[in-house]
């Protein structure tokens, strides 16, 4: 049975489905496993929330554990092209998802399971 987040002090979901965070790369967004429909919303208002900041961004996607699928890859990279960020890199444990993205013309960076969880 899958339980909702809980909410925390001024309505913030105890637990975040996305994490957007600069490093010297560049920006890195990380989504975390979770129902898709509900991920791809929950990056939609942060990107909303950043859209001035983050407009012609580009951006590496890391997938947590192997809920991704390639319609729900399109579905972000939709919601990423509404801000005008382009997806640089996808970052993934999951072969099935890194398949999809190439065949998608976007460059995947293999993670092993030990660096998936590092």
């Amino acid at each position: 049975m899958k339980s909702e987040p809980k909410e925390e002090g001024r309505g913030h979901p105890a637990r975040t489905l996305v994490a957007i965070k600069g490093n010297k790369y560049g920006l890195t967004v990380t989504l975390y496993p979770g129902d898709p429909s509900e991920v791809v919303a929950e990056l939609a208002e942060r990107l909303e929330r950043t859209a001035t900041f983050l407009r012609g961004a580009q951006v590496t996607l890391t997938a947590e554990g192997d809920w991704l699928n390639a319609i729900t890859l399109e579905r972000v990279i939709s919601t990423f092209g509404l801000d005008q960020i382009t997806l640089r890199q996808l970052e993934s444990a999951d072969p099935a998802l890194q398949a999809s993205a190439q065949a998608m013309g976007i460059s995947v960076n293999v993670r092993t399971p030990a660096s998936a969880s590092a």
